[in-house]
């Protein structure tokens, strides 16, 4: 009888799991499973948890209260504590609203990291990581899917609400975002159809515990995004840009390729992490962007800002047709946008001009 009890426990937990590892269902005490990971959680004196679905829905067959029924569900399934509604918004109650009724604040991701603190802060677009993670641990932004929010930066319903979940018709719309992106667009990008499946956000509503700015990690180097845009330059002029914005910080370069060159290999080995001016790790190894480099070195946020990269990524070197002719007098270039942590996003989303005016990204070595 003993022995089938012993078989039986084991079958319930896993004894050698480690703190902060991934899990199934037990952790070692104090720690609870939570999306996937060995966390602890306090109960009421964790701040809200935000997350963005595992799964995806066709609005046009959902309405607001179902939503927020939903993210409960999921909640539960992941272990995030707490009551959960839809980042939703319709023309009789926007989420600015919903939040103000309530008087939540403090916000983090399933992971433990932060994503805003205030109300006031997430409509101002002062947010931190990115709502990547969903209620089982995977980061969405990876998808590129579509997030319906039906909502604006400022908490304002968009004007394509799925007609309010009304019987709404065949090709009605939903206002969407990106999981991956900061300022406005992981909210307020552009609009979609109802019929087409998408992820939603849930956020916590039930606590008033306040969120603090990442802190530093050790051997941490700065990074930015310019704070005024520049016409084509040089490499080594970019790298003047970088360094005046900077105070007069001679540590600095701009992140563009050439075909001789990678933006990894123009940082001559240095080692990371790169942060932004408010703490938040862009990029661990300059391989992958965590959180979008959308802050310039005074703190700024650049909304919508596109950068001369001149690349497909960070490791790859460029060709003509993407760099204007090697920063040269004519070609063709691809820009990245500062606002989008994912994929070619922040490096190669867009047919630029080599004629305009761009930002750059600058990073300390």
């Amino acid at each position: 009888m003993r022995a089938v009890l012993l078989v039986v426990l084991a079958g319930c937990f896993n004894p050698d799991a480690k703190p902060n590892q991934p899990c199934t269902d037990w952790c070692p005490p104090p720690e609870t499973c939570i999306a996937g990971t060995c966390r602890v959680d306090e109960g009421a004196r964790t701040p809200n948890y935000a997350f963005v679905t595992s799964e995806r829905r066709e609005m046009i067959r959902e309405n607001v209260f179902k939503l927020d029924e939903w993210c409960q569900e999921l909640a539960r399934r992941g272990n995030l504590t707490g009551e959960f509604a839809a980042w939703m918004s319709t023309s009789q109650q926007s989420m600015a609203t919903r939040l103000a009724t309530v008087g939540a604040r403090g916000w983090i991701r399933p992971d433990g990291k932060p994503f805003a603190d205030t109300v006031e802060d997430i409509f101002a677009g002062r947010t931190y990581y990115p709502l990547r993670i969903a209620d089982d641990g995977a980061d969405v932004g990876l998808l590129d899917d579509n997030v319906a929010t039906g909502t604006e930066a400022n908490g304002t319903a968009s004007a394509a609400t799925c007609g309010d979940f009304i019987a709404p018709p065949a090709d009605a719309a939903v206002g969407i975002g990106k999981a991956d992106a900061g300022f406005m667009w992981w909210t307020a990008l552009q609009s979609a159809r109802c019929s087409e499946a998408a992820h939603v956000y849930c956020f916590g509503l039930d606590r008033k515990n306040s969120v603090a700015a990442p802190s530093s990690e050790p051997k941490q180097k700065r990074v930015f995004v310019t704070k005024n845009t520049y016409t084509k330059r040089p490499p080594s002029d970019a790298d003047l840009i970088c360094r005046n914005e900077a105070s007069g910080a001679t540590t600095f370069i701009a992140l563009v390729a050439t075909t001789t060159q990678s933006a990894q290999e123009r940082l001559a080995g240095a080692t990371g992490p790169w942060a932004r001016t408010d703490g938040v790790v862009v990029t661990k190894d300059m391989v992958t962007f965590d959180a979008p480099l959308e802050l310039a070195f005074d703190g700024t946020r650049i909304p919508s800002g596109e950068v001369w990269f001149g690349a497909k990524s960070l490791a790859d070197k460029a060709t003509v047709d993407r760099n204007c002719d090697d920063w040269g007098s004519g070609g063709s270039v691809r820009t990245g946008q500062s606002n989008r942590s994912v994929g070619a996003a922040p490096f190669d989303t867009l047919s630029g001009n080599c004629g305009g005016e761009y930002h750059y990204y600058c990073a300390e070595r």
